[in-house]
């Protein structure tokens, strides 16, 4: 299965190759796919809980460019996309599912992947493996020396639209070093610098020491990264600073999660809705990324002091199973431009640039991104005027 129920909508995607997907009764072989990126990895992780439950003789393959996945047991193998074509490897599978948001970016993550998957779940909370056992004595931090509770802070993220400024960082730090001293402060970033008042951790360690640490820390700071989903999913208090994105799309666990964020009108552009399959456009419509600068630090010492003394956030709203979501999607499928076809179509088709993507140069792809930003641009002077 495919989100699809008949082997010929998938085959007409995929006829050019060749390839045609063999659906059988049984569930022996499974294949799920999602590309990319660590949290929207993570987020595919009850959907594999639920298809082991349903399937409990099934074997799971994860078809993706991230190798988290190899270190749980419910998967027995992950297939790496950047060397792997997926239209040679599709007809070993007796179902396949793909997990796919990218269709509708301003629904909630998860309605998303069970619309094109074709899965309901009955719990939205992600999980992560036992990592105690993969730990490194070279790479791991001293555990030893470190004797005071930690806060992991992650300022930064794969996109620099929600990337917060220095200043922002080092006023943060600050605040935590003030009203937080019985707490060390561990930073992750990949950025070729050392950030004053933290220990900085590289993010370029393996999956299991980075879930060891955030599942020991008291709490966490972050941006909208994959890093906040870790800390949904080791079930530690989360600060949010959501920046240009809407929180409400990307909580699971909303009891322990607080939000902190400016007073902006412009606020979600992240995932605004451009075109027929819903390209996020990184780009600040007013040029001057207020919603990174204009946070109150002193939010996060407030909310950081009520989720460190055990306090539950009953008042986060999500937009997960919301009726304007149902709505939505029946207009969508009403009108025909994103049935559960068209969207695996669209989605196949980014995966497979993707793949083209590893084995080109990175000079070309780079190139071919800045003319899709300049179009994007042109687009949005087009919406304005």
């Amino acid at each position: 299965m495919l989100g699809l129920s008949t082997k010929k909508n998938f085959g007409d995607h995929l006829s050019a190759n060749g390839v045609e997907l063999h659906l059988g009764v049984e569930r022996k072989n499974i294949l799920l796919i999602r590309h990319g990126a660590l949290g929207d990895c993570l987020l595919i992780t009850p959907f594999i809980r639920l298809l082991k439950k349903q399937y409990p003789e099934s074997q799971i393959d994860i078809y993706s460019l991230l190798d988290l996945f190899r270190y749980y047991p419910e998967v027995r193998q992950w297939v790496d996309a950047k060397q792997v074509e997926l239209a040679k490897i599709i007809g070993r599978y007796d179902a396949v599912y793909a997990f796919c948001y990218e269709h509708a970016p301003q629904q909630h993550i998860l309605d998303g992947y069970e619309y094109s998957s074709g899965l309901k779940l009955n719990s939205d909370v992600p999980f992560v493996p036992d990592a105690n056992s993969y730990l490194m004595s070279k790479t791991k931090i001293r555990w030893e020396k470190l004797c005071k509770k930690y806060i992991v802070v992650t300022p930064f993220s794969g996109s620099e639209s929600r990337n917060l400024p220095l200043h922002k960082v080092h006023e943060t730090l600050k605040a935590l070093k003030t009203h937080f001293s019985q707490f060390e402060r561990l930073v992750f970033h990949h950025a070729r610098m050392t950030i004053p008042d933290a220990i900085n951790i590289h993010d370029q360690r393996l999956f299991p020491e980075t879930v060891h640490i955030m599942r020991h820390a008291a709490a966490c700071i972050t941006v909208d990264t994959g890093f906040f989903h870790l800390a949904q999913a080791c079930g530690i208090p989360t600060i949010l600073i959501a920046g240009p994105t809407d929180p409400r799309l990307r909580i699971t666990r909303p009891e322990l999660c607080f939000v902190v964020q400016a007073k902006l009108p412009c606020l979600g552009c992240y995932h605004r809705h451009i075109g027929t399959f819903g390209t996020s456009f990184t780009d600040c419509f007013r040029g001057d990324f207020a919603c990174n600068n204009d946070f109150s630090v002193e939010e996060i010492v407030q909310k950081l002091r009520l989720a460190l003394g055990g306090k539950r956030n009953r008042n986060n709203p999500t937009l997960r199973h919301s009726k304007e979501r149902a709505m939505a999607f029946r207009r969508l499928e009403r009108y025909g431009d994103l049935t559960r076809q068209n969207i695996l179509r669209h989605y196949f088709h980014m995966v497979q640039v993707s793949h083209e993507w590893h084995k080109s140069s990175r000079a070309r792809w780079l190139e071919y991104r800045q003319k899709i930003r300049t179009l994007a641009k042109k687009i949005l002077r087009r919406i304005a005027s």
